[in-house]
């Protein structure tokens, strides 16, 4: 019972003062799609849409899935439907061919952020979003 009380009379942690929030909200929006993100993002994510495109792979989207589930494999895997040891294998792969460690902490808030920013047709365009799939499993051209 005392712990319930103790529970009850904990601040939030914004401490109840949500000002400037608009105008944080107002900076982000004006900052989507903007060309220069695209441009980095693509920059960065260049030799692997090269190599997904020779080799009919998905390390794009799995580097940004990745990302998007705070860096968990267990995550990854399940929502790509994949075993935990492929999505190990792929980030090797990916960081063999682009030099991007997505086990940092700092890159995956980085591209995170830049995949927030990003204009989502961008993200359709180069596979960071899905594959297209039929229920088959089949890749359709």
């Amino acid at each position: 019972m005392q712990y319930a009380q103790k529970e009850s009379h904990r601040k939030p942690w914004y401490d109840g003062d949500m000002s400037g929030t608009e105008e944080l909200l107002a900076a982000i929006k004006q900052l989507q799609g903007h060309g220069s993100i695209a441009q980095g993002l693509l920059q960065t994510l260049d030799p692997l849409i090269n190599y997904d495109t020779q080799h009919d792979a998905d390390l794009v989207h799995t580097l940004t899935t990745f990302v998007q589930l705070g860096g968990s494999s267990v995550a990854t895997a399940e929502s790509l439907f994949l075993h935990r040891n492929s999505v190990t294998y792929r980030l090797q792969r990916i960081q063999d061919i682009s030099g991007l460690d997505a086990r940092d902490p700092e890159l995956r808030r980085l591209l995170m952020a830049a995949l927030l920013l990003a204009d989502q047709r961008l993200l359709h365009e180069i596979g960071a979003v899905t594959r297209r799939t039929n229920y088959a499993g089949e890749r359709k051209k």
